[in-house]
C-alpha cells in the first residue's frame, strides 16, 4: 500500500485505504477518495473510511457494504461524490468479489502479464445514484503469480488527456513489470506513471499479490499498520509505503 499526498501542500487529503481480516480466511481491500483536501476533506474520509470497514465485516460482500455506506454518508456533509473501490479476497476459493462507487476499476495483474479491469461492477459515486435497487457486484478468479491493484484518479488522470490513455499506460507499466514483486512493482509505477512535476492529487495505491492454492501468505493482523511518512510496512502481502498520518 503506497500513500502520498500531493506535491502542492502538505495538508492532509481526501484519499483512504483499507485492509480488513474477515472471516473465512477472506482480505477486504478498499480505496477511497473524498473531494477536497485539508481537515474537512480529512474529517469526512475517517467516517467514511470507519462505516466502510464495519460494514465490510459484518456484510456478506462488496455491494451490501457499499450499501451502507450510501447511508451513512447520506448524512455526513461532505461526503457527497466520494468514490470508492472495494474488494474481497477469498483465499480458499481464489477469487475476486468486487463493486465499484464512481472510482476507477481495480486492475488484475495475472501471472502472464495480461491486465484485465475489474469494470462489471460499476455505479456513480456516493450521492449521486438514483436507483434504489441493489448496488452491482461481480466475481473474478485468480491464480498463481496475480496482483491484485487498488489505485487513486490521481495516479491516472493528467491535464488535457484522456482518461483512457491514464489507464492504458497503467496497464502498459504493470504488464512490463508482471514478473516483479509488490515493492519493485510499486516503484514501477510510480516512476511511469507520475508526472515529472509530481502528482497533483493524493496518491494511495494498494498491491496486493494473489497466492494460489497450497503457497504459503502471511500470518494475519488485526488492522493495517499505520506507519510514520515514508516507512515501508508489510501487510497481508502488500508492500506498504504511505504519507497518510495516523488516525
Amino acid at each position: 500500500m503506497l500513500y502520498r499526498p500531493a506535491v502542492r501542500a502538505l495538508e492532509v487529503g481526501g484519499d483512504w485505504y483499507d485492509l480488513v481480516e474477515l472471516p473465512g480466511d477472506r482480505l477486504g481491500v478498499a480505496v477511497g477518495d473524498v473531494v477536497g483536501h485539508g481537515l474537512s476533506a480529512a474529517t469526512v474520509m475517517g467516517q467514511l473510511r470507519s462505516a466502510l470497514s464495519a460494514a465490510s465485516r459484518s456484510c456478506g460482500g462488496p455491494a451490501r457494504a457499499l450499501e451502507i455506506l450510501k447511508l451513512h454518508a447520506d448524512s455526513v456533509v461532505g461526503a457527497e461524490n466520494t468514490t470508492v473501490a472495494s474488494a474481497v479476497v477469498d483465499w480458499d476459493a481464489h477469487h475476486i468479489t468486487y463493486g465499484v462507487a464512481g472510482h476507477l476499476p481495480p486492475a488484475l495483474l495475472r501471472g502472464d502479464g495480461t491486465v484485465e479491469f475489474l469494470d462489471r461492477a460499476t455505479d456513480p459515486p456516493l450521492g449521486a445514484r438514483c436507483d434504489p435497487g441493489p448496488w452491482p457486484q461481480a466475481a473474478v478468479p485468480f491464480t498463481k503469480g496475480a496482483f491484485l491493484v487498488l489505485y487513486p484518479d490521481g495516479l491516472i488522470e493528467r491535464r488535457n488527456e484522456d482518461i483512457d490513455t491514464g489507464l492504458d499506460r497503467l496497464a502498459a507499466s504493470l504488464a512490463r513489470h508482471h514478473g516483479a514483486g509488490a515493492e519493485v512493482l510499486v516503484d514501477a509505477l510510480l516512476a511511469a506513471l507520475l508526472p515529472p512535476t509530481g502528482a497533483d492529487d493524493d496518491t494511495a495505491l494498494v498491491i496486493v499479490p494473489l497466492q494460489a492454492p497450497g503457497h504459503a501468505r502471511p500470518a494475519p493482523r488485526s488492522r493495517p499498520p499505520a506507519p510514520e511518512r515514508g516507512a515501508r510496512k508489510v501487510y497481508s502481502g502488500a508492500s506498504i509505503v504511505t504519507g497518510l498520518p495516523r488516525s
